[in-house]
């Protein structure tokens, strides 16, 4: 015991009072010797049926322990009126807190008999279950608790059988408490003994904020059992190095020595349910089975429980062919106990619904469940076969198993149960499925608060319910709380896992597809990038990790490192018709639109815009944009019909939202992007000799670029080529009106002259923006695009050489290229102004 501990004086009492335990003397026998591994105790001890008989059924216990309950409630209550008469009230005593549980449940009950009792003689195991009976007490100061303890000592009614005193010796999580086993007769016919468990009310405060059951119950499997090996376990977590990694040179030098097989199964155990060390696992299990065969030969139980352990193993590193070969070689003992053929039927039932094949795995889970009966191992059958139906559309089946999983984890465990979360949960998934969305975040919220009482505020549980209560907000257009939601799970992965984890990553994806549905998508795109950098640096670490041997291990949430958030697992609990997984569709379809093998791209595409249509309408800006996307793809593809469908469907779209005046938050980034899909729609029209109508697309883009450019200081570079492209253009028209000499040339002759004036004022409106807003001066851009207008506004002039308003506006732009080398950027300004009030209103 740590000597600081001892310096506590509130715990320091505790600590060093001594507990009658059976007179010192305990309940095994002292002198005992064996040439086998039974372990001889004291027959007195026995739990009595009510004949005053040692039990010889579980029935027997059970009874026993339903007359002995209420003797037990009442012995503890007259404790406790004795203990508020003898504190004294001005040490400020504060009434302790007590409960009393039900009685153990007859399955946990036979489980921790064979786990700790089985070699206890004499028999049968569950005889020496103390703890049918049980309740607990918490005190506020260690006066109340001693003060107790002495009434119970001084009590002629009770013997004292078992004690053990944690303030001593604390668990392994460094919980303390006090532990007293007694024997009370009852009604003068038998005698029962009970259990109660007395606390320090900062002990538990503590141990609440600290969260430390989670630790117990993370290494509980590994750790369970009799205390004589522990030493060895501990030594064993020697294997995990400080960066969290295996030690393989230890691991090498242990497994192919040991023939401990305790030690081999626990190790496999620790690999497989806590460190998802599935490589690891499948060694230490391929080690334990070699050693039971040598020494069992092939038919014993344990021979096929090994099989199903390396069964589930392979199942969980994908190789399900190996795996099913292992579950069949486990099913061909047929001195398999129940509950291996169960979990073996299970595991086959999992790739049966993995490959599809729903009816047989179905058939299996059923058999499963109806050998494991209504106990708590049946809830995660349960949920494997509600899971599978939900997967393939059945949500009403499904949601009657989650109903039956909760109400078996309710009976067990009561409704503060983490269990209990996790299925609440899985019924919020199928609620928002089907579009019952205020249901899906009643649950959710009833989930969370749950989760945050039984597993603590922090929890990575509660981060998966926020993420999942804002994907059912963002379904119903709550986009800014959703973002918060997403933001706060963010934050508990990046603290309790690192930047570099693949639910980090998810989170910002989730986040990035808020922003995308906001049609913000310059802060989508950088969300989205932060996501890919962290799964291309996993990926990249993986593919370390697998050169060197180390294997690899995929979270369900990992998916594919370029893009593919996961969307099989985001269409099992979404749905499609969800903004998450159009988002993901749309970053798919994008990554592979600039890859190596952009057909590839094709698909995703099309399934975008059906989900898109689906989910916002057929007049939506994301809806545009997934058009524009397959156009260019298309053209790229060479199939330039379909492109020009594509790009039409586009333009369609973005003129209705443009006359809804729907386009006002979009920002510059995605006029841009629309300005570039108007002049690739002009260059397909134009390699199709539709002059007029290129002529006419490429006119939209200049004025989007124009926008943007009077906004801001961007596009001016692209805003001289789409000049450029206009005079090309208009040059085309010329030369089509020349060989065709008929109505429809002369119109278009007239547009193409009108094309290359607005050319000219569009070209100076620009110019005049750019000097109110004083950048003009060192600015490239401006030179070229006052160059630009000169050009243009030469052949403008020749062209309308009738009319001398116009054909004196090139003198005047030649003017202006001289006086923007002075200073005087006011007389300037003025200048541009007077030849734009000239050029709107020419003089006949």
């Amino acid at each position: 015991m740590d000597a600081r501990y001892l310096e506590v004086d509130e715990f320091r009492l505790i600590a060093l009072h001594s507990l009658s335990n059976d007179s010192g003397g305990g309940i095994l026998l002292s002198d005992y010797s064996s040439d086998d591994d039974s372990v001889q105790v004291k027959p007195e001890y026995q739990q009595q049926s009510i004949s005053g008989k040692p039990v010889k059924t579980m029935d027997e216990l059970l009874e026993a322990a339903t007359l002995a309950q209420p003797h037990f409630r009442s012995l503890i209550n007259k404790m406790l009126k004795k203990l508020d008469t003898k504190m004294d009230r001005t040490q400020s005593y504060r009434e302790p807190v007590v409960s009393f549980m039900t009685l153990k449940e007859r399955w946990r009950a036979s489980e921790k008999a064979q786990d700790d009792y089985s070699k206890f003689v004499p028999g049968p195991a569950f005889s020496w279950l103390f703890d049918i009976v049980r309740g607990s007490i918490e005190f506020h100061s260690a006066a109340e608790v001693i003060s107790f303890v002495g009434l119970l000592e001084q009590d002629h009614s009770i013997h004292i059988v078992k004690a053990k005193n944690r303030f001593q010796n604390p668990s392994l999580t460094g919980y303390r408490d006090l532990n007293i086993q007694f024997q009370i007769t009852i009604n003068d016919r038998f005698k029962h003994i009970c259990e109660i468990q007395i606390h320090h009310h900062a002990i538990k405060i503590l141990d609440k904020e600290l969260n430390t059951h989670k630790y117990y119950e993370y290494f509980r499997s590994y750790f369970a059992g009799a205390t004589s090996s522990l030493k060895d376990r501990l030594d064993d977590l020697r294997l995990i190095g400080g960066s969290g990694t295996v030690d393989e040179d230890y691991l090498n030098s242990l497994l192919p020595s040991c023939v401990d097989e305790e030690r081999l199964e626990r190790l496999g155990t620790l690999f497989e349910v806590q460190l998802t060390e599935y490589r690891w696992a499948s060694r230490t299990y391929a080690n334990l089975l070699e050693l039971r065969i040598s020494k069992y030969g092939k038919h014993h139980p344990s021979i096929a429980r090994t099989y199903t352990s390396i069964g589930n193993v392979l199942k969980a590193r994908g190789k399900l062919e190996d795996a099913v070969l292992c579950y069949k070689a486990s099913l061909r003992s047929d001195q398999s106990s129940a509950m291996v053929v169960a979990s073996t039927y299970r595991g086959m039932a999992i790739i049966l619904a993995l490959e599809k094949q729903t009816d047989d795995a179905t058939e299996l889970f059923q058999s499963a469940v109806e050998i494991l009966g209504n106990v708590p191992v049946v809830v995660g059958a349960y949920i494997d076969m509600a899971n599978l139906l939900r997967d393939n559309g059945e949500c009403t089946r499904a949601m009657d198993l989650y109903q039956r999983a909760l109400e078996i984890t309710k009976n067990q465990y009561g409704e503060e149960h983490h269990q209990v979360a996790t299925i609440l949960q899985n019924m919020a998934r199928i609620s928002s499925r089907e579009g019952a969305y205020d249901a899906a975040i009643k649950l959710y919220q009833k989930s969370l608060e749950i989760s945050k009482r039984t597993l603590g505020e922090d929890h990575l549980s509660a981060a998966e319910i926020y993420q999942s209560l804002g994907l059912v907000l963002q379904q119903q257009g709550e986009l800014d709380e959703a973002f918060g939601l997403y933001e706060k799970a963010r934050k508990m992965y990046k603290k309790r896992l690192g930047e570099w984890h693949s639910l980090v990553a998810d989170s910002y994806d989730m986040q990035a597809s808020v922003r995308w549905q906001e049609c913000r998508f310059s802060d989508s795109r950088l969300l989205h990038v932060r996501a890919r950098n962290i799964r291309s640096a996993l990926q990249a670490r993986s593919e370390a990790r697998s050169v060197l041997g180390n294997g690899t291990n995929k979270d369900r949430w990992s998916g594919i490192v370029a893009d593919d958030l996961g969307l099989d697992v985001t269409k099992n609990n979404i749905g499609e018709d969800h903004p998450y997984y159009a988002f993901g569709l749309d970053c798919i379809a994008e990554s592979l639109l600039h890859s190596e093998n952009p057909e590839e791209a094709l698909l995703p595409f099309q399934q975008l815009i059906k989900v898109i249509q689906r989910t916002f309408g057929d007049q939506h800006i994301l809806l545009a944009k997934a058009y524009q996307g397959l156009a260019t793809l298309l053209r790229r593809m060479g199939m330039l019909d379909e492109a020009m469908e594509a790009y039409e469907m586009f333009r369609s779209i973005v003129e209705q939202l443009l006359l809804q005046e729907e386009t006002e938050e979009l920002g510059v980034d995605q006029c841009s992007e629309w300005a570039r899909s108007y002049e690739d729609m002009a260059s397909l029209l134009q390699e199709r000799s539709r002059i007029a109508d290129a002529l006419g697309a490429i006119l939209r883009a200049l004025e989007m670029r124009k926008q943007i450019a009077l906004e801001s200081n961007r596009d001016m570079f692209h805003i001289i080529s789409t000049f450029q492209k206009i005079w090309t253009l208009s040059d085309k028209a010329i030369e089509e009106m020349n060989e065709n000499n008929h109505d429809g040339a002369l119109v278009l002759l007239a547009r193409a002259t009108n094309a290359r004036k607005s050319v000219v004022a569009d070209g100076l409106e620009l110019y005049r923006g750019m000097i109110r807003r004083n950048s003009r001066r060192d600015s490239r851009p401006a030179e070229m695009l006052l160059d630009t207008i000169a050009n243009v506004s030469e052949v403008v002039a020749a062209d309308a050489a009738d009319d001398a308003g116009i054909s004196m506006i090139h003198s005047r732009v030649c003017e202006l290229q001289t006086l923007s080398m002075e200073e005087n950027q006011e007389e300037l300004f003025s200048k541009v102004t007077e030849i734009l009030d000239d050029l709107r209103s020419p003089v006949p």
